[in-house]
């Protein structure tokens, strides 16, 4: 693995989120993120953003929520389908958003975050 990310977080998924970011297969460095600006942030526990340093970097938003409804509805309200370069999922009630003017690396690290469990 590229990573070793740990988490300062006590929401019940904080490894399986570390396990999806430790698989990506840049290098990840976390960036400031100010994730209680978003609007339902009172439906998020935590919230942490990293960004690759390649040519054409990738940037990862996870956010730690209260449930899969919220993280729904905190994308929609905070309208993460209408940003650029950029797709959104849930898995379970972990909200990720990932973005990057490469298409095929933003699908493949999607992929890669639904598809293990």
């Amino acid at each position: 693995m590229k990573n070793d990310i740990r988490l300062n977080s006590k929401h019940h998924n904080t490894k399986r989120m570390e396990f999806f970011l430790n698989g990506v297969q840049e290098q990840l460095i976390e960036v400031t993120y100010d994730w209680r600006s978003l609007q339902l942030a009172d439906r998020i526990e935590d919230g942490y953003k990293f960004t690759s340093l390649h040519d054409h970097p990738v940037t990862i938003t996870a956010l730690l929520c209260n449930s899969y409804q919220d993280g729904n509805e905190i994308a929609r309200v905070n309208a993460f389908p209408l940003l650029p370069n950029a797709k959104w999922s849930i898995n379970g009630d972990l909200l990720y958003i990932v973005e990057s003017t490469d298409k095929e690396k933003v699908s493949d690290i999607l992929s890669f975050f639904a598809g293990k469990e």
